[in-house]
C-alpha cells in the first residue's frame, strides 16, 4: 500500500491507495517518493544507467504502467511503444498462488485497517471471501492485461464457480477500461452471478466486445456482501463464430 499526503485549505490528510496508483500519482505530480530504509535494504535491486523502468517491466502490473503519448514522455515505456509487453492471461491454474491476480477492494474501515475482503488459493482454485460480518461495498479478484491484441474483437471469459450458503451476490466479472489515464476515463462492466449455496461447480461465461480505444481488460470474480466464492479453470479467449452474442454491461 501507498500512503499519500494531501494538502489543502483545510489542512493535510493522509489517505491510502494501492501501490501502483500511488506511484502513478507521484510521477504525474512530480511528488517525492519515500521508502523505509529497511525496505530498500531488503527489496531494492540495482538498475544500470538512468533507465529505471525497462529492466523491470516483467515485475510491473499493467495498471501501473504508462501509456505512450499521454503526458509521461520521460518514461522509457512511453518513448519506446514497441517494447510495451503484450500480457496474455497467466497463472490461470493458480499454481503460483495469486501471482498476477489483484484483490480490488475500495473500502476500508476507519476503525480497523484490515480489509473487509480477503483472497487466497486452495490447490487450483482461487477463493474470494468477506473478512468481516458486514463488509463495506464489494470486492473483486482480477487479473489485468493490455487490450491491444483484442481491440475491435469480442472476448469470452469463462470459469467454474461456486458460492457458500448465505453469499449475497457473487459471480464472474469483466471490466474494460478506456482512457484510464484521463479524468474522464470510462469503464465498461460485464458480469454474471451465481446464487449462494450452490455447492456444485457451475460453468459460467461472459461474452463482451472490446472497443477500438480500449486500454485494459480485467477479468475474475466479484463478491458483494458477506460470503465466499470459489473460481477454477478461468479462461479468456477471442470469441468463436458460434459463440453467443455479447452480453450487456451491468
Amino acid at each position: 500500500m501507498a500512503r499519500i499526503r494531501l494538502a489543502g485549505a483545510s489542512g493535510t490528510r493522509d489517505v491510502t491507495a494501492d501501490l501502483g496508483l500511488g506511484l502513478a500519482i507521484a510521477v504525474a505530480t512530480d511528488a517525492p517518493v519515500r521508502l523505509a530504509a529497511a525496505l530498500m535494504d531488503r527489496l531494492a535491486l540495482p538498475a544500470p544507467g538512468d533507465d529505471l523502468l525497462t529492466p523491470f517491466l516483467d515485475h510491473v502490473p499493467p495498471n501501473a504502467q504508462a501509456l505512450p503519448g499521454h503526458g509521461l514522455a520521460d518514461w522509457p515505456l512511453a518513448t519506446l511503444p514497441g517494447r510495451r509487453p503484450r500480457y496474455e492471461p497467466r497463472n490461470l491454474d493458480f499454481a503460483d498462488g495469486l501471482s498476477r491476480w489483484d484483490l480490488d477492494s475500495g473500502f476500508r474501515r476507519e476503525t480497523d485497517p484490515s480489509q473487509d475482503y480477503s483472497a487466497a488459493t486452495d490447490g487450483q482454485c482461487a477463493i474470494l471471501s468477506s473478512a468481516v460480518p458486514r463488509p463495506a461495498g464489494s470486492a473483486a479478484l482480477l487479473q489485468a492485461i493490455f487490450a491491444d491484441d483484442y481491440r475491435g474483437a469480442t472476448v469470452v471469459f469463462r470459469g467454474d464457480i461456486r458460492a457458500e450458503p448465505l453469499t449475497e451476490q457473487a459471480g464472474l466479472r469483466v471490466e474494460i477500461l478506456r482512457h484510464w489515464w484521463r479524468v474522464g476515463r470510462a469503464r465498461e462492466d460485464h458480469g454474471v452471478t451465481v446464487s449462494g449455496g450452490r455447492h456444485q461447480w457451475t460453468s459460467l461465461e461472459i461474452t463482451a466486445p472490446i472497443p477500438e480505444d480500449a486500454d485494459m481488460i480485467r477479468f475474475g470474480i466479484a463478491l458483494s456482501g458477506p460470503g465466499r466464492v470459489w473460481l477454477k479453470n478461468p479462461e479468456l479467449r477471442p470469441a468463436a463464430p458460434n459463440d453467443p452474442e455479447p452480453v450487456s454491461g451491468g
